[in-house]
């Protein structure tokens, strides 16, 4: 390489790539122009020889040059079943047609799974053994209660079906026989999966063990913001235990119509199931949650509106659709047990999708409402379909030995609309191959993927459904679960962050739990088992493990079981922690700041999505203040801060009066691409010499820019953008600063009332 040659370098912290113009910077540092992570300039890597073009076709060989060898001829294969043998091809170009598909099926694989761990309130983690079902439909009688203790004295009346204590005024609604959907390889994707949605809780929430759910169904009003759900349990519940688990307290009007009802303080979680969904949530503060028992093996968990009105009503919804048998099934279709109380369109679209089988879901919403338009375009526009002449959408998942068959369904106002779409339909998806039409599922072996097929159908004149089939053999099965796999650590995130609620102070108490169990602060980095390849010297600080792994089993019981996965020995960048450095962790994030910014792509990582942080551990003076070079010179010892990358720091180092005025971790603006689980510049820095706050500096609620800090002795500060640059650097050093120059600048900030921190320890 001649002198005068530049080259392109990427920061091993952001991946941004740049050129470097001088190649007299080789093996010395330069700071990132994105992050600012300081890291050496590595020589780049000579280019490889090309390799010689393939003789055109007719021309002779060189002279001299040996006779090119035959090649071998195989035998020919089936067209369908070439895909088993051959290494994959590249892809084509996706005709328009493809495309619009991509978007349908994707939008209705989301819609299913969205409707069994968003609209139900912790069904999340419901499970248990399974058991030999008939694949007839379900219809479980509710029997009024005789008698019974504790709060469940008084109980409704018998109107069949679960199903038919749903409120007339539902907008969406979904049914889940929990077993079925649980052990089918979605439901295990979702469940099995670290970051996902975990099992073992929801005996400490409700009180009473997973395996004794049955079935469930849920509606949703988007214009009033409520939920509605009632469980069916295979055995009369435990009142008193669930009484307990939940903290029932007497609703303070007392019983209706002679109906008792309580409430439990879980509006934290029932708002974020409620905006997850879209759903109204009446403001960001907490709102409690209404619990009755229909009878003892019938729970109904709700919001207090709904339950007032349908307690008013005699807990006996009015029935808009006719019993069997006071209706026909003629042109518009035999009509089920259930759903007879809901809009009769919603009804007839829910019948379709399950037929003679029980669905392991099924979910239906009403079109007629905006809000509910919207959240379903990207499935109407790409099918034409006329938003005006279609009245219900509906999507559902049915197990069929060891994997299953999706459905959508439409139901339209007239026979000639759904006649239209189902002619559009069978032009655009029969005939092709299903893998490139599944953007949800994107499996890394993608040339092995079980193909499904695909039916179309005009059922009752009105009502069209479309079915999805995939091979029932267990490959096919362990395929679903595995492409499935970072989509439900997607969803999870997504349900965690739906409350928009600010979690700094819970990461602040893990923070402080932390150090005092370890009686001191992690190092920056996690040590890293060394092998030959770098002849026994240490990684650098960016193949290492962050920090911020370390906090995880001090924030709740769902963040400890990632903990548990991570393997902290080895890169960050290892399959498996990817795969879990991929979980959102609320306290991590500001979950004001745009979705888009909850989750960061890696050029390196192509394909690979990676959760984000909002927040740095602080190293101290000097934008290589964590580097061990830095802090092994005698000249920088008043510029060190808590963190280094290679060494913990106890927090003794830290004088107790001055544990209040000293910076662990700052909120850092989310313009940058930080994952919480990688070590180096992307979770620890260190600040500037001058203007030392201005890359802390992030827009806050009232208007303000600062940033928020977390201190040694657990309390939280904000800091404002004017605070002097002496004041804030002594407060990034572990010497701290002044008490007396701090307080009037940066004040301790209380956390908000009820907002008390569920902090687990190991």
């Amino acid at each position: 390489m001649a002198a005068s040659d530049g080259f392109k370098t990427a920061c091993p912290s952001c991946d941004m790539e740049f050129p470097i113009l001088d190649p007299s910077l080789i093996g010395t540092k330069i700071d990132c122009p994105r992050c600012k992570y300081r890291f050496v300039v590595e020589a780049p890597e000579p280019p490889k020889p090309k390799t010689p073009a393939p003789p055109k076709a007719g021309a002779k060989p060189a002279a001299g040059s040996p006779p090119a060898a035959k090649a071998k001829v195989g035998p020919k294969l089936p067209p369908r079943d070439q895909d088993d043998y051959r290494k994959p091809k590249v892809k084509k170009k996706a005709k328009k047609s493809d495309s619009n598909t991509v978007v349908i099926w994707g939008s209705v694989l989301v819609v299913v799974i969205l409707g069994l761990f968003g609209v139900y309130f912790g069904l999340k983690y419901l499970t248990g053994p399974e058991q030999p079902r008939p694949r007839t439909p379900v219809v479980q009688a509710i029997t009024p209660a005789t008698g019974g203790t504790g709060p469940a004295a008084v109980v409704g009346p018998n109107i069949g079906d679960i199903s038919n204590l749903l409120p007339g005024n539902a907008e969406a609604m979904a049914q889940v026989v929990v077993k079925d959907w649980l052990t089918s390889p979605l439901g295990r994707a979702g469940v099995e999966t670290r970051g996902a949605f975990r099992l073992d809780a929801f005996e400490q929430r409700f009180g009473f063990k997973a395996s004794a759910v049955e079935r469930l169904v849920v509606a949703a009003n988007s214009a009033e913001g409520w939920l509605f759900a009632v469980l069916r349990a295979v055995e009369p519940f435990d009142q008193e235990k669930v009484r307990k688990r939940l903290g029932l307290q007497p609703a303070p009007e007392g019983p209706i119509q002679g109906q008792a009802y309580f409430l439990a303080d879980v509006g934290d979680w029932l708002r974020n199931v409620s905006q997850w969904l879209g759903v109204a949530a009446g403001g960001s503060e907490p709102r409690p949650l209404a619990v009755r028992w229909h009878d003892p093996q019938t729970l109904l968990l709700a919001d207090v509106a709904p339950m007032k009105a349908f307690l008013q009503a005699g807990s006996k919804p009015a029935l808009q659709t006719p019993p069997p048998g006071q209706a026909g099934g003629t042109a518009t279709g035999p009509v089920s047990e259930r759903f007879l109380t809901v809009k009769p369109a919603l009804k007839r679209i829910l019948d379709r999708l399950m037929a003679q089988e029980t669905a392991a879901i099924a979910v239906a919403v009403d079109l007629s409402v905006p809000a509910w338009q919207q959240a379903l375009q990207p499935v109407l526009t790409p099918l034409e379909a006329p938003v005006r002449e279609v009245e219900a959408f509906g999507a559902s998942f049915t197990r069929q030995g060891e994997t299953g068959v999706f459905r959508l369904g439409l139901e339209c106002q007239v026979a000639d609309t759904a006649q239209s779409l189902d002619r559009r339909l069978r032009q655009k998806l029969l005939g092709r191959e299903w893998l490139p039409l599944l953007p949800f599922l994107q499996p890394q072996d993608s040339a092995n993927a079980p193909l499904p097929s695909i039916s179309v159908s005009q059922q009752f004149q009105t009502s069209l459904v479309v079915s999805l089939s995939f091979p029932g053999s267990a490959e096919a099965a362990n395929w679903l679960r595995r492409t499935a796999q970072p989509t439900m650590v997607y969803l999870r995130g997504l349900l965690d962050m739906a409350s928009g609620r600010p979690r700094v102070f819970e990461l602040a108490q893990g923070l402080k739990a932390s150090v005092e169990q370890s009686k001191g602060f992690p190092p920056g980095t996690l040590e890293r088992r060394r092998d030959d390849s770098r002849l026994g010297r240490p990684f650098p600080p960016n193949e290492r493990v962050s920090w911020m792994v370390t906090l995880l089993p001090y924030l709740g019981p769902e963040q400890a079981f990632v903990y548990n996965g991570i393997n902290t020995t080895v890169s960050w960048r290892d399959p498996d922690n990817l795969a879990l450095g991929a979980s959102l962790v609320p306290m991590f994030l500001d979950p004001r700041s745009p979705r888009s910014t909850w989750w960061v792509t890696l050029p390196s990582l192509p394909g690979r999505r990676l959760a984000a942080t909002h927040f740095v551990g602080i190293a101290g003076v000097g934008l290589d203040a964590a580097d061990p070079d830095f802090r092994n010179d005698p000249a920088n010892k008043d510029k060190l801060g808590v963190f280094s990358y290679d060494q913990a720091t106890p927090i003794t180092a830290v004088p107790e009066g001055r544990r209040s005025t000293t910076i662990v971790v700052a909120q850092v603006p989310p313009t940058f691409k930080r994952p919480w689980i990688a070590g180096g510049g992307a979770t620890v820095m260190g600040v500037p010499e001058t203007r030392s706050v201005q890359p802390f500096l992030v827009p806050q609620p009232d208007g303000k820019k600062g940033t928020l800090a977390l201190m040694a002795d657990g309390s939280v500060r904000f800091i404002p953008a004017d605070i002097p640059d002496e004041v804030f650097k002594a407060m990034c050093t572990l010497q701290g600063a002044d008490p007396a120059q701090v307080d009037p600048i940066a004040p301790i900030q209380t956390p908000p009332a009820g907002r008390g921190p569920a902090v687990a320890g190991r």
